[in-house]
């Protein structure tokens, strides 16, 4: 068990670290793109939210950008990993076509795993629709 939260903790650390400097700073957005089961294309309705973090990533205060991508504990681990990955990339080449990235600046992670070795909780169907997501989390530099 300790070996999984070695490799899990430190991501999760990075995004609450960011997440907070986002909210108590105002210098940053964040947001999240939710997936159906077993897909990693992109709903329509995530277009507009893209295409807003997309321009944002063309400012000149622009200084990173983080993906980091999810799936529930259905499955076995090789698929969730695989499809965790499909799901950020997408997101990435995505914001990427509007947006033409620096990749010098951007993170991108994905969690799949199944069974004992998740550190989140899946107990309710609704919390796996919450992990079925990217969260996107956009740093900019004071003005």
């Amino acid at each position: 068990m300790i070996k999984i939260y070695k490799k899990i903790i430190p991501v999760f650390i990075i995004a609450f670290l960011f997440s907070c400097k986002c909210l108590f700073a105002q210098r940053g957005i964040a947001e999240t793109i939710y997936f159906k089961t077993n897909s990693y294309i992109i709903s329509r309705n995530y277009k507009n939210i893209l295409n807003e973090v997309a321009a944002k990533c063309t400012s000149d205060t622009f200084r990173s950008l983080k993906i980091i991508a999810y799936t529930d504990t259905a499955g076995l681990d090789d698929f969730n990993n695989n499809l965790s990955k499909k799901r950020a990339y997408e997101v990435y080449n995505y914001l990427n076509s509007h947006a033409k990235l620096d990749t010098s600046k951007v993170y991108i992670e994905w969690l799949g795993k199944s069974g004992e070795e998740v550190v989140y909780d899946l107990h309710v169907p609704v919390a796996h629709i919450q992990k079925r997501c990217v969260d996107i989390w956009v740093d900019f530099k004071k003005k």
